[in-house]
């Protein structure tokens, strides 16, 4: 199934649309951009929760918690020091990302080396939009969780970079 990932950028809420082909609401993802739990929540497009995504606050790594509805939970853990990375091991699926995370063009295979779902960032759109092939669809709901935790962690390293920068440029300018 073909998704759109669209983010609405200026906004206090950051918030997520997920439609199909034809512009049916299929997922929305909701989440306070200054929260101090930093929580974000998937939804089907009635509004009914499908997942949990939960960044712990103080740890060595990013670490990102998906719970779903059915009481599964995943740790999404990965190295703070990279900004960066090829792969993405999300080692308590099996599963891996490979590609361009930073421009969303990057594949998701499970433990077989089986495609799962693959991105790509449409360029000319005045939101920050991508596409989302899944070709797994009996695990959808797993699987568009992973993508927006990932989505939360590049937007997460985003902010780091942004700001380490300003802090540069103003050290310059003293």
């Amino acid at each position: 199934m073909k998704l759109k990932m669209k983010a609405k950028i200026a906004s206090i809420h950051n918030k997520i649309s997920i439609t199909d082909e034809e512009g049916g609401l299929v997922y929305q993802v909701h989440s306070k951009v200054f929260s101090l739990h930093n929580v974000t929540y998937l939804t089907d497009g009635e509004g009914e929760e499908i997942a949990v995504i939960t960044r712990k606050p103080v740890s060595m790594h990013d670490v990102h918690t998906i719970q779903l509805v059915d009481g599964t939970e995943i740790e999404l853990r990965t190295e703070l020091l990279h900004l960066t990375k090829d792969v993405l091991d999300i080692e308590a699926l099996g599963w891996q990302l490979t590609g361009n995370l930073l421009q969303h063009d990057y594949q998701l295979t499970d433990d077989q080396g089986e495609l799962l779902a693959q991105t790509h960032r449409k360029w000319l759109s005045l939101h920050d939009t991508y596409e989302v092939d899944v070709v797994d669809e009996e695990r959808m709901d797993l699987i568009v969780a992973v993508l927006v935790a990932l989505d939360k962690i590049m937007a997460d390293r985003q902010l780091v970079a942004e700001a380490s920068d300003d802090a540069a440029r103003i050290h310059r300018q003293d």
